[in-house]
């Protein structure tokens, strides 16, 4: 196993891609595997903050498909956490906010022996309450930081990564402007939720809301729509995975 650590802050349990499992996957392996400091390889100077990798080698070592890196790749890129460049050599990838991440904010703890002395109780606890004080404002300041540099949700980029097609999409977001629905990433989630629902591609889901005037979608319209049994609701793998279930382990 490889040396050193990397730091990961709880605010990382608000990061917009938290939720969904294999882009954070890919996102803290690039942040284990990126240099922590400049090193040559090859000739090519690879900086504090890049690897340089491949979707078949990130295959590899996360267990993840070459089409599963790839996505998630382009959702990374959509909302500016990493920066992807081709070389010579393969793919060299930026972790965009590196040093935010991973800045040295730590402080030297060693203590000379002789400024010990009969109080050394009130000493200790002075110390102490100086230091929970310090660090509680690197805190506040990794905080402030990690906020600051965090790139807001973009319900648009969200939909063009996943395929939507960028007339159709500005056609069904000129419906929902009309109808004032808010493009948070809520609205997204419960959005995703509902094509799973219906079996359809997310274009054709979209596409067909903006044919019929919807400022959302949801998969029991659809279905009245095309007198379709909610029964065939489930894609092909969710059906066989019930299956599996209703058949034991």
């Amino acid at each position: 196993m490889s040396n050193g650590w990397i730091k990961l802050h709880r605010q990382f349990l608000d990061w917009e891609w938290y939720d969904d499992m294999n882009t954070k996957c890919l996102f803290l392996h690039l942040m284990l595997k990126a240099n922590h400091k400049d090193k040559k390889y090859r000739g090519t100077l690879i900086k504090r903050g890049q690897l340089l990798t491949g979707r078949e080698v990130l295959s590899n070592e996360t267990g993840l498909s070459q089409q599963q890196i790839r996505t998630c790749l382009t959702k990374l890129k959509s909302t500016n956490d990493i920066t992807i460049k081709s070389t010579s050599k393969g793919t060299l990838v930026t972790v965009d906010n590196y040093d935010v991440y991973q800045g040295d904010d730590s402080e030297s703890t060693s203590k000379s022996t002789n400024t010990l002395t009969n109080n050394q109780p009130t000493s200790n606890q002075q110390s102490t309450t100086n230091k929970n004080v310090k660090n509680d404002n690197n805190d506040k300041k990794v905080n402030k930081d990690i906020v600051a540099s965090a790139p807001k949700f973009n319900f648009k980029k969200e939909l063009l990564a996943l395929g939507v097609d960028p007339q159709v999409l500005d056609d069904w977001l000129t419906v929902r402007k009309k109808k004032r629905a808010s493009n948070t990433k809520t609205a997204f989630n419960l959005l995703m939720t509902e094509i799973k629902k219906s079996g359809l591609m997310v274009n054709d889901a979209i596409e067909y809301a903006a044919s019929k005037s919807w400022s959302g979608f949801k998969a029991e319209w659809w279905f009245n729509e095309n007198k379709v049994s909610q029964i065939k609701q489930y894609s092909d793998v969710t059906a066989q995975n019930i299956k599996n279930l209703e058949g034991g382990w």
